[in-house]
């Protein structure tokens, strides 16, 4: 079976769960930390509330990308799920910061915690959350495909290591009586909370802000655009993300000997086959121009980013003085 393929179907329901199981597991911290009065675990309470709330927004999220286009929404809505994952991340960094206060007050002032409740609390969420980390966990943990999906599996892992923390702080001070383990916990928990939000804020914000895709060069795709048989020159070239894994792209592009419909189609195709094949552009809006013999100037465009003259440097783009500005 397509694990891409299957991974729409059982995504909101393993959100589901995973509400579930936040729910029940911070129930159980905040008795065992009231009770025993653990700052590490009380943190770790605060972080399951996190992923209860987020897991929520990431399950409704899920459910609204699935709703087709519409005539007002004519990419549909895979940016739902960016922007809870983008919001989430946000109000993690947020708590980590308030959790690193509470720690610098424990260590300053540190108190005795009844041992047992920290290692039953952390023990039964490491457990927990590493058994609904399994279900959510994307296809491809380390791409860009699914933000909401990777944000959702990145706040179980996260939960899970400060869940560790706990049964570690807590066998430190069972060992040891180094009461202070307790604040080094919470800060911990604290840092891994705001940690695995950056790249989350970083990647939403790219594509909030239409960013060109990480690691794709716009000078390689429109260099291989303007090597295409038939192109004179490629300009006015925006590339941008739709939403994490699918890209759009829109151009000029300069036909320097074409003169009938069919030539201008040959080429359409022959581009969005290459964008497709070499780069995953599936989304290319390309418009044709031809040469009319009025002595319109192609390097008088804006965005002129290839050409096929004489002229033409790396990737057939155009030549231009060294200190010019780019041109898209």
């Amino acid at each position: 079976m397509d694990v891409h393929a299957a991974a729409p179907g059982r995504r909101p329901a393993a959100l589901a769960a995973a509400v579930g199981v936040g729910a029940g597991l911070f129930a159980l911290k905040v008795a065992l930390a009231w009770w025993g009065g653990s700052l590490t675990l009380w943190s770790d309470a605060g972080h399951s509330l996190a992923d209860v709330v987020f897991m929520g927004g990431a399950y409704m999220a899920a459910r609204v990308a699935s709703r087709p286009p519409s005539a007002i929404m004519t990419w549909g809505y895979p940016r739902a799920g960016v922007l809870v994952g983008l919001l989430s991340a946000v109000g993690l960094v947020a708590l980590s910061v308030g959790l690193l206060a509470e720690a610098w007050l424990s260590w300053l002032h540190p108190t005795r915690p009844v041992v047992w409740t920290m290692i039953v609390g952390g023990g039964v969420g490491l457990v927990a959350n590493l058994a609904v980390s399994h279900r959510v966990r994307p296809a491809e943990p380390h791409s860009h495909q699914d933000l909401n999906l990777r944000s959702a599996w990145l706040h179980l892992i996260s939960d899970a290591a400060t869940s560790l923390a706990v049964v570690v702080a807590g066998l430190v001070i069972w060992s040891t009586g180094f009461l202070r383990a307790d604040a080094l916990g919470a800060a911990a928990i604290a840092l891994a909370m705001a940690a695995s939000s950056v790249g989350i804020i970083r990647d939403g914000w790219a594509v909030l802000m239409e960013a060109a895709p990480a690691g794709l060069s716009l000078d390689a795709v429109a260099g291989s655009m303007a090597e295409i048989a038939g192109v004179e020159s490629v300009h006015h070239v925006h590339l941008w993300t739709i939403t994490p894994g699918e890209w759009a792209l829109s151009a000029h592009v300069r036909l320097g000997s074409a003169r009938t419909l069919q030539d201008g189609q040959a080429v359409v195709r022959a581009m969005d086959s290459e964008l497709g094949r070499r780069y995953g552009i599936h989304h290319a809006t390309l418009q044709i121009e031809v040469e009319d013999g009025a002595g319109d100037d192609v390097a008088s465009h804006e965005h002129q980013v290839g050409s096929r003259d004489g002229a033409s440097g790396a990737h057939g783009h155009g030549a231009r003085p060294a200190d010019a500005p780019r041109p898209w």
